[in-house]
């Protein structure tokens, strides 16, 4: 469950709840955006559905107040957005200096009285940095889809027949340490130095790839980015957030069709003044 704490302002619990949800149903994410935002919040939420809720001085869950606009029906419509979005999260709550350093970034390009716009998104490189990092670590499919061969091919000395499959192992190029530096820790800030130039769309680079690569590289991967960029950028900058618990994030995966974590439990709360939600 997430809940929304409040700071005290001049209004009733229910009138701050209400400017919250008018910003989050209102401002300018547009309506699909909106539509996966809630679809974000419901995966974070729904495993403590039949759960008593923690006591928590001021804490409101935030589903009550949010349409999930699309329906409940459809959630794997957006399963890797949603998956990537809480992975990154995830990692950014264990590192509080990157938490910071993210929240620096939006005041400073973003600022505290508008909206994120998607116009905003290539200034925030470390933002952008932090999603890489995160789809480095945790990629959506540890495992590609499967190629197959359409004639027989002769690879480093090894005869391959026609029709023979093959599945990459994406999260060990990810973490090959001839390539990368500590390929276990979580480190955004290889993407503003010493791997700068690598993107993630699969076309130049092939240290990097969450979505595949060539002719049958996922389809929505440019879909995708802009989303989980917009996405987080406008919750990061419109929200506080921290865990429920004391006790370190579970980073526990759970391998299916896309690769989940353990249902992530956290706090939010309102960053910015009360004329910013009035108002956007």
């Amino acid at each position: 469950m997430i809940y929304l704490t409040t700071p005290t302002w001049n209004h009733s619990l229910n009138s701050q709840m209400d400017l919250v949800a008018n910003y989050l149903n209102t401002t300018t994410i547009g309506l699909l955006s909106l539509i996966l935002f809630c679809f974000f919040v419901y995966g974070l939420f729904k495993f403590s559905q039949g759960k008593e809720a923690p006591t928590v001085a001021c804490a409101w869950p935030i589903l009550g107040h949010l349409p999930l606009l699309s329906g409940s029906k459809t959630p794997h419509r957006t399963d890797t957005i949603n998956t990537v979005i809480t992975w990154t999260i995830s990692l950014v709550l264990r590192n509080p200096l990157v938490l910071e350093k993210v929240k620096d970034e939006l005041d400073i390009y973003i600022g505290k009285e508008k909206c994120v716009s998607e116009y905003d998104i290539s200034k925030l490189t470390y933002l952008q940095a932090i999603v890489k990092e995160s789809l480095r670590l945790y990629p959506p499919g540890p495992l590609s889809t499967p190629r197959e061969f359409t004639e027989n091919w002769t690879l480093r000395g090894y005869n391959i027949k026609k029709g023979t499959r093959l599945i990459t192992n994406l999260w060990k190029i990810h973490t090959d340490n001839n390539v990368w530096e500590n390929p276990l820790e979580f480190k955004p800030e290889r993407f503003l130095t010493t791997h700068k130039d690598i993107d993630v769309k699969g076309h130049h680079h092939f240290e990097l790839l969450p979505f595949g690569g060539g002719r049958r590289m996922c389809p929505g991967t440019y879909f995708g980015l802009q989303m989980v960029h917009f996405i987080l950028a406008s919750f990061l900058h419109s929200f506080e957030i921290l865990s429920s618990s004391p006790d370190p994030i579970d980073m526990t995966e759970t391998f299916g069709l896309t690769n989940t974590n353990t249902p992530l439990d956290i706090l939010i709360k309102p960053r910015l003044s009360l004329s910013y939600y009035e108002n956007n």
